[in-house]
């Protein structure tokens, strides 16, 4: 488990897995460095939350606006939204140097520019899911 106790391991791995281009390598590079060494669990979880979220707001486009599914699953993405919210700030409080302001006005305002920022935000943060998977499945074979 090397790639995930480095964080320049880590995060070098997350880019080669994203194809090599992160929307918010900053802010992931960030997040990974106050995360690692200790806090991995908690990160892991963070990213299987992010790729639940990824995925569920591309479902959500597609669930017609009057479908009674819908609403359920829209209430589930935004609780599961707040939590991941929650998280990005708690990794992003134990950074160095952060500026959370900052942060959270990019990532947390009411805008449609913003709620894109932080979809994709949580999408980088999922190829480290993606890493941790393949990591588990090489692992057990």
């Amino acid at each position: 488990m090397p790639i995930f106790s480095d964080p320049d391991n880590l995060l070098a791995s997350v880019t080669h897995a994203a194809g090599g281009a992160l929307r918010y390598q900053k802010e992931v590079r960030d997040i990974i460095a106050a995360a690692l060494p200790n806090q991995f669990a908690r990160l892991a979880a963070l990213a299987f939350k992010a790729k639940f979220l990824v995925r569920t707001a591309a479902v959500l486009k597609r669930i017609p606006p009057r479908d009674e599914s819908r609403k359920s699953v829209q209430q589930t993405f935004q609780e599961e939204l707040e939590n991941a919210k929650r998280e990005l700030v708690f990794f992003y409080t134990l950074h160095p140097t952060p500026d959370l302001f900052q942060f959270e006005e990019n990532f947390f305002t009411p805008t449609i520019e913003s709620f894109t920022a932080l979809l994709n935000l949580l999408h980088d943060l999922s190829w480290i899911q993606n890493l941790h998977l393949d990591n588990e499945h090489n692992d057990g074979s």
